[in-house]
């Protein structure tokens, strides 16, 4: 049975479809290899490059809490308050590029997530090895960029993508 002018279309949106689908997971499968195999020892060195520095600057008031591969706990002595320093580019970040890779994002909002991840890595190394060395302030913005500011990044980082990809079709159909 021929489908004439309509199989053609259904068969080329077919076919365009797969090969989105097969880029999609090719990138899905590089990048998830990538973050393992790269990002993550990445990570691992620059905290036990902090924790050298954490060892050497630490004040007697300060505490450590508890320590890991990608992160560490601190408290005051005195007071329950903890503050947490995690280096970059962690779960968060890897979820939000997953989303990006999935909703096909452009390029900027992989470099715009990447620029963040640095800066607020920047900020967070910098404010907790000032912070150790007594001024909890400190360690207040680690924790603060940390715990809040890194992971909504990563998040936000898609709704936007989502947004503009929106907003791309609407402005398409109505020229349209």
């Amino acid at each position: 049975m021929d489908y004439g002018w309509f199989g053609l279309t259904i068969q080329t949106a077919l076919s365009a479809m797969t090969k989105k689908v097969l880029f999609k997971t090719l990138a899905l499968v590089l990048f998830i290899l990538f973050y393992f195999k790269g990002i993550i020892p990445l990570r691992e060195s620059a905290m036990n490059e902090v924790k050298s520095q954490m060892f050497e600057n630490i004040d007697e008031k300060i505490e450590i809490f508890e320590e890991g591969a990608r992160g560490v706990t601190v408290y005051e002595v005195g007071f329950s308050q903890k503050y947490k320093a995690r280096i970059p580019f962690g779960m968060n970040f890897f979820i939000g590029i997953i989303g990006l890779i999935l909703i096909s994002a452009t390029k900027k909002f992989y470099f715009i997530e990447i620029g963040v991840q640095i800066l607020f890595g920047l900020i967070i190394i910098v404010s907790f090895l000032n912070g150790i060395k007594g001024n909890v302030s400190f360690l207040r913005i680690s924790d603060m960029a940390s715990v809040y500011f890194l992971p909504l990044s990563s998040l936000f980082m898609v709704v936007l993508a989502f947004i503009e990809k929106k907003m791309i079709k609407l402005k398409s159909e109505n020229e349209n």
